[in-house]
């Protein structure tokens, strides 16, 4: 049974929904793929696609502020990792020490092209 998110799940009820970001990048360091939600809120990801889009190998770190959370290693052309969270379990990327949502970050280690998407909603921190 393919999964979507078409069918009714918890995290389809939330205010404002189910959001989604969609991009490439290719040049090592740090970007930004999900900016911070804001004071109080944080990102709740509830499916997630990256892959190394090119022949080369490219080591893929996902953070939050300084915390590392996904470590990816796309030796080939083609590797990379997906999923859909079970309703209610998301991801949460909570704040700071100063309750500031924290932005997902994607950490490339080197200038190959790589392709991601998340879905993803905004709440509460501590919801």
């Amino acid at each position: 049974m393919p999964l979507d998110y078409t069918a009714p799940i918890a995290e389809a009820l939330v205010p404002g929904g189910i959001l989604f970001a969609s991009g490439t990048r290719s040049t090592n360091g740090d970007f930004t793929a999900i900016a911070s939600p804001g004071l109080g809120q944080q990102l709740v990801i509830v499916g997630m696609n990256i892959q190394n889009e090119a022949p080369t190998a490219n080591t893929i770190i996902l953070k939050a502020g300084a915390s590392i959370f996904w470590r990816l290693l796309g030796q080939n052309q083609g590797d990379g990792i997906a999923f859909l969270t079970p309703p209610g379990r998301g991801w949460r990327i909570g704040g700071d020490a100063n309750n500031n949502g924290n932005a997902l970050q994607i950490n490339l280690s080197a200038s190959t092209q790589i392709g991601y998407s998340f879905a993803y909603f905004i709440t509460q921190i501590g919801n």
